[in-house]
C-alpha cells in the first residue's frame, strides 16, 4: 500500500486537524470550503491512488458466499455463538473504526494463561440468519486490526464477548437493523453472524489500509439506528465520516470504484481524523 498515503506529515496535521478529537469535531467553514474547491497540491506530503472495482460473489450485487481465506488463531483460543447473550454497551466492549452496524464476538480460552487474539482488517462476518424473505443479512467486513486478550475460561470466569463496528460489503442485501428483533438503541442485532475468514480482494483490504491513517474515526461513542437510517448530511456531525466511508466501500463493490479524485474528496472529510502532532 506504498501507494495510499505513502507520508502523512505533522505540517498536514496542524493545518487541517489542529486538535480536534472525534468527540467535538468543529462544523466545517462554508466560506473556506467555497475557496478551497480546487484539490489542495498534497504531492510531497502524501500520495494517493484509485481503489479499482473487481467483480466478484459477495462483494457486488450477489450475496452468496464471499470470496475469503481463512484467518490463523492463536493455539487455545477459539469462537463460539451465545445465543442468550444480552448486548453490553460499555464503550469497552466496543471496537472498529466503521460503524454501519455491529457484530458481537465471542472468545473461549480454555488454556490456563491469557491469550492474545487478533482480528485483522479484511475479517469477514456472514449471517447465518435470513431475514422474512428467506434472504441472508448483509455481510460485514472489519476495517481495523483488533486485539484482544482473551482471560482463561473456566468454572469461575464467563466467555468473553465484544463488539466490532464493521462495513456493509452487500449494498442491496437486507440491513440487519431492519430485523423485527432487532436492537433499537444500539446497531445491532445478536447472534446472526458468523466470523468465516479475511477478504482475498485487494480493494477492500486496500481501504482498510487506508483508514490506518485516521486513527480518530475509532469508535468512542454509540449511535442508534434511527440515525443510520437517515441521509449522511441530516446524521449527527460525528457519525457523517463513517457514512461516506460506507458509502466509498459500496463503490467499490457495487459501483466502478474510487477514482483519484473521488478519493481526495474522501480524503478532505477525513482530516480531522488524522492523529494530533
Amino acid at each position: 500500500m506504498k501507494k495510499l498515503f505513502i507520508c502523512l506529515t505533522v505540517c498536514t496535521v496542524a493545518i487541517w486537524a489542529g486538535s480536534c478529537g472525534v468527540d467535538s469535531l468543529p462544523e466545517p467553514d462554508r466560506q473556506q470550503q467555497d475557496d478551497d474547491d480546487e484539490a489542495p497540491d498534497w504531492s510531497g506530503e502524501f500520495e494517493l491512488s484509485p481503489i479499482i472495482y473487481v467483480g466478484a460473489p459477495g462483494i457486488g450485487v450477489d450475496t452468496t458466499e464471499p470470496y475469503y481465506r481463512s484467518v490463523d488463531t492463536w493455539p487455545g483460543v477459539k469462537l463460539v455463538r451465545r445465543p442468550g447473550h444480552v448486548f453490553d454497551p460499555a464503550l469497552t466492549k466496543l471496537y472498529g473504526n466503521t460503524n454501519t452496524f455491529y457484530v458481537d464476538v465471542h472468545f473461549v480460552n480454555t488454556t490456563q494463561a491469557p491469550r492474545e487474539h487478533k482480528l485483522p482488517a479484511g475479517t469477514l462476518f456472514y449471517s447465518f440468519r435470513r431475514n422474512d424473505a428467506g434472504k441472508r443479512y448483509q455481510t460485514g467486513m472489519l476495517t481495523q486490526d483488533v486485539t484482544v486478550t482473551v482471560p482463561p475460561t473456566g468454572p469461575q470466569k464467563d466467555t468473553m464477548t465484544i463488539y466490532v463496528g464493521v462495513v456493509s460489503i452487500n449494498k442491496n442485501a437486507p440491513s440487519p437493523l431492519s430485523a423485527k428483533n432487532a436492537n433499537k438503541q444500539y446497531p445491532i442485532l445478536l447472534n446472526a453472524y458468523d466470523m468465516i475468514g479475511w477478504t482475498d480482494h485487494n480493494s477492500l483490504l486496500e481501504i482498510g489500509q487506508y483508514l490506518d491513517h485516521f486513527p480518530k474515526l475509532k469508535l468512542s461513542r454509540h449511535c442508534t439506528p434511527a440515525d443510520l437510517a437517515k441521509p449522511i448530511a441530516d446524521r449527527p456531525e460525528w457519525m457523517r465520516a463513517y457514512g461516506h466511508i460506507q458509502e466509498a466501500v459500496y463503490q467499490v463493490t457495487d459501483g466502478d470504484g474510487m477514482s483519484l479524485e473521488e478519493m481526495t474528496e474522501l480524503t478532505k472529510k477525513l482530516v480531522p481524523y488524522m492523529k494530533d502532532k
